[in-house]
């Protein structure tokens, strides 16, 4: 078809080329006017292109002569600046070098995400615009013409045989209309939550099979099979771009890719063997040769990773829901990704909010709130206070706050999970070393306490314990269930079941009055307050002392479980005090690995490098001036007033004066020491003379040599200091009277002060 292309087409092309810059086009580009200069490439046509659209145009004459049923193809649109240009050379295979988009399933999120729709105007028609990858990744709103364009760039960069097809969809599918499908967010959590069920272990009923006709079945098979092989017999359309029986290049003689491969193969084959290789295509002149792309290499910033959305967040809806998401650090509250889902079609009633957050520093990555039974469940990531994991609780104003903690396995108490409501607490347990996995409060509903009680002041109705078998011990010495009845005094304590035994041993113990009972006088421990149950009638029971002694370790127990389950509520408040405090004050925690961290960091390091500076320059500045300490304790150094200038006086007085004294303290007590040490060598001289070698004398001579040059040093300094003292004294003194910023203020009297 290239053989057909004369000068007069040429020609044509020029005159196309040059038409396209009239004024309805340049008012269709107004909006890169005044974006950087874009290069050469962008703003006019190489020769080799110009001829390039004349092929273009010869190739759309024929078409259009051959097939006048169909609609023309989109060969030569006009880019930004108002160029023609062939629509394959608009591609630009560009290979980035972040990882997730060296693969298609990332390529197809990144695009998705980073461009908004810019539907097409009639949505039937043709574009008459196709803008460059560049442009359209710096304006992030694109035709569905450009967002396969900018697509198929970065798949071909990352080595993907990718191709742009155009053609026809639904309404919903150009305007990216998704009111009609479910959320996928929302399909995977519901996937997620089904797959957390019990599984039934009940068979299910089994209905009667509807009774069907054989031969109807066949008839309708065979229906289907006659339909399916006819409209294989019409169909048009197979996608091997290499079968010029079948499609009709518009560069007639290029050779295509999967010959080049061939050619390769074929080269090295003959290259092993010797021989040479001979192209009778080569030998052929070409008359034409494809252009390069026009489109600069395209530039994808970390920072436009991070942003993802066009202004760093983007709304989808959906079918009864509404999925905002938002760009890390663009929302205060660490807010990247919000459900929202409603009760009706036209999403004006909320049913539920998901949020899910991210960096945050209370750790919270998911909330839920339930807007019509008021619950919320949050979840954490561990490292948080008390080691929460997953926080489920009713709202104020709902009758009774219901809580539901799960903790990770880093407590020191074992605790994993807690339920509390008013009337009842639950607490299970892991890696305990007494064991214990279970715990039941039950709390007496009918005490009615003052407004101003808190809730661990509730009294306890009935506590149930349960612990895993310790193997150290006994089956029938192990406690596997106790239960503390407060209210009837009475204590019920099941042991381990053992092996080829039916039924446990238990005991019940009912607790003797103590004096604290001013209703009834206290009672002594008897026999008939123990009852129970042994499985080995031959075994000996215990004797009265050992049941006192058990009975009292279960009143002890008793104690302490009082005071943990005390502190369990008192926890629980703590915990909603704590989470009021961290939603007030929410900080969020910058990773250096992205750009917006790495801009936090730089500006904190600035600020210190300037801080620091200051510092110095202050330093610097002040290291003579001795009032600099002093003036730093007044509220303004600059405004010195009269009795800021008369307590200054006296303070830098009254401090120099205690440092001499100081400083001669420290010289007596050296001279103390020193003299304290030659009085204990002579005094160990005097007492073991006679047994002195030579050598231990010569040692002990240079010892009160040493110790008496210490003395006479010390004294001396000690002499010198109250010399210079009294000097320095009266030096300082002159000084503070003729400083200009305490002179004005201070009386002209002599000040004596003794040293």
């Amino acid at each position: 078809m290239e053989t057909l292309v004369e000068s007069s087409n040429e020609e044509q092309a020029e005159n196309e080329v040059e038409q396209a810059g009239e004024a309805d086009d340049v008012l269709a580009v107004c909006d890169f006017l005044s974006s950087p200069p874009l290069p050469e490439s962008y703003r006019c046509n190489s020769v080799e292109e110009v001829r390039l659209l004349a092929i273009a145009d010869n190739f759309q004459r024929q078409y259009s002569l051959l097939c006048p049923e169909r609609k023309s193809l989109l060969l030569c649109p006009i880019n930004e600046c108002g160029v023609q240009k062939f629509v394959s050379t608009t591609l630009r295979p560009t290979m980035t070098s972040h990882p997730e988009l060296l693969n298609w399933e990332g390529c197809a999120s990144f695009v998705a995400d980073f461009l908004s729709l810019n539907p097409l105007e009639p949505p039937g028609e043709l574009p008459r615009f196709l803008f460059s990858a560049t442009s359209v990744l710096r304006s992030q709103t694109a035709t569905c013409f450009e967002y396969a364009s900018v697509l198929c760039s970065l798949l071909l960069g990352a080595n993907y045989d990718a191709y742009c097809v155009s053609g026809y969809a639904s309404k919903e599918m150009c305007l990216l209309d998704q009111r009609l499908q479910e959320c996928p967010l929302l399909d995977t959590q519901e996937k997620a939550a089904a797959s957390d069920l019990p599984v039934d272990s009940e068979p299910a009923v089994r209905f009667q099979r509807e009774p069907k006709s054989r031969f109807l079945t066949q008839q309708a098979k065979k229906k289907q099979e006659e339909t399916d092989a006819k409209a294989k017999k019409q169909e048009e359309l197979v996608y091997d771009l290499h079968d010029i029986k079948l499609w009709e290049p518009i560069l007639f003689g290029v050779t295509s890719k999967r010959q080049l491969s061939i050619n390769l193969l074929k080269r090295k084959e003959m290259k092993m063997m010797g021989m040479t290789w001979e192209d009778e295509e080569e030998e052929e002149d070409r008359v034409f040769e494809m252009p390069r792309s026009w489109v600069s290499s395209i530039s994808i910033s970390q920072q436009d990773l991070e942003t993802r959305w066009p202004g760093g967040k983007k709304l989808t809806r959906y079918k009864k829901a509404e999925l905002e998401r938002f760009a890390p650090y663009l929302r205060m509250d660490g807010l990247v990704t919000r459900l929202n889902i409603y009760k009706d079609m036209d999403c004006t009633e909320v049913v539920t909010v998901k949020d899910w957050y991210k960096d945050r520093n209370d750790h919270l990555k998911e909330r839920v709130l339930d807007k019509l039974t008021g619950i919320t469940t949050e979840r954490f990531t561990p490292g948080r206070h008390f080691h929460l994991l997953f926080h489920k609780f009713t709202s104020a104003q709902t009758d009774g706050n219901e809580h539901d903690m799960e903790f990770s396995g880093a407590r020191v108490d074992g605790l994993v999970r807690r339920v509390d409501t008013p009337g009842e607490m639950t607490e299970s347990f892991e890696g305990r070393e007494d064991f214990l996995y279970y715990r039941q409060v039950i709390f007496d509903s009918n005490v009615q306490l003052p407004k101003e009680a808190v809730p661990e002041e509730r009294p306890l109705l009935k506590v149930l314990e349960r612990f895993h078998r310790n193997p150290n011990k006994d089956a029938n010495d192990d406690v596997a269930e106790r239960v503390f009845v407060a209210s009837q005094r009475r204590i019920e304590v099941k042991y381990h079941l053992e092996e080829h035994r039916f039924v446990p041993c238990m005991r019940t113990f009912i607790k003797p009055r103590d004096s604290s009972d001013h209703q009834h006088k206290a009672e002594d421990f008897r026999p008939d307050m123990v009852s129970g149950f042994h499985v080995d009638p031959a075994k000996k029971p215990l004797h009265t002392l050992a049941l006192y002694d058990l009975l009292s370790d279960l009143v002890k127990a008793e104690k302490d479980v009082a005071l943990q389950i005390m502190s369990s509520k008192k926890e629980v408040q703590d915990i909603m005090v704590c989470r009021e405090q961290e939603e007030t004050d929410i900080l969020l925690h910058f990773s250096p690995w992205t750009t917006t961290g790495a801009a936090k960091a730089r500006n904190l390091r600035e600020e210190m490098e300037r801080v620091a500076t200051e510092e110095q320059r202050w330093l610097q500045e002040n290291e003579n001036d001795f009032l600099a300490p002093f003036l730093n304790r007044l509220c303004d150094i600059e405004i010195v007033r009269a009795d800021d200038a008369q307590r200054l006086y006296n303070d830098c007085l009254t401090e120099f004066k205690e440092r001499m004294v100081a400083q001669a303290r420290l010289i007596q007590e050296h001279h103390k020491q020193a003299t304290q040490a030659l009085q204990k060598i002579q005094e160990h001289y005097q007492e073991d003379q006679q047994n002195m070698s030579h050598q231990e004398e010569k040692e002990y001579q240079a010892h009160c040599a040493q110790h008496t040059s210490q003395i006479h040093i010390a004294q001396k300094r000690l002499s010198m200091h109250k010399r210079s003292a009294a000097q320095r004294y009266r030096a300082l003194d002159q000084r503070l009277k003729q400083d200009p910023r305490l002179a004005p203020y201070l009386l002209s009297r002599t000040h004596t002060h003794n040293i």
